[in-house]
């Protein structure tokens, strides 16, 4: 069940519905505040608003570059599943292939003492 927050951050007042945990929301506010704080500190022309709108900006460029990284990482990990998919079809087949050569080993270990005797 969710929840209404209502927060000033840096002088604009937000009113929001979440879902998540209040422990998550507020580390969320509390981001959100250090974000528009270090903006409006950097700049004495800086106001809430462009602030709001500039870490807006920073914040989907951050959500953009992690997901071609989650992208990146997912086709690595789909290429090292197929790279492990084949070796564990190589061994198998090395297997296959020991187990035979063994037998002809000892087959002709039997003619040959055959052969002797």
């Amino acid at each position: 069940m969710g929840k209404i927050y209502h927060e000033n951050i840096c002088g604009i007042d937000v009113s929001f519905f979440s879902d998540e945990s209040e422990e998550y929301t507020q580390a969320i506010m509390s981001n959100a505040k250090r974000k528009m704080k270090e903006l409006l500190d950097g700049s004495q022309t800086m106001t809430p608003p462009r602030a709001a709108v500039i870490a807006c900006l920073e914040l989907c460029d951050e959500l953009e570059k992690e997901k071609n990284n989650t992208e990146k990482l997912s086709e690595k990990i789909e290429e090292l599943t197929k790279k492990l998919d084949r070796a564990v079809v190589d061994r198998a087949e090395a297997e296959t292939k020991s187990a035979m050569l063994k037998q002809e080993v000892l087959d002709l270990s039997i003619k040959l003492s055959d052969l002797k005797g």
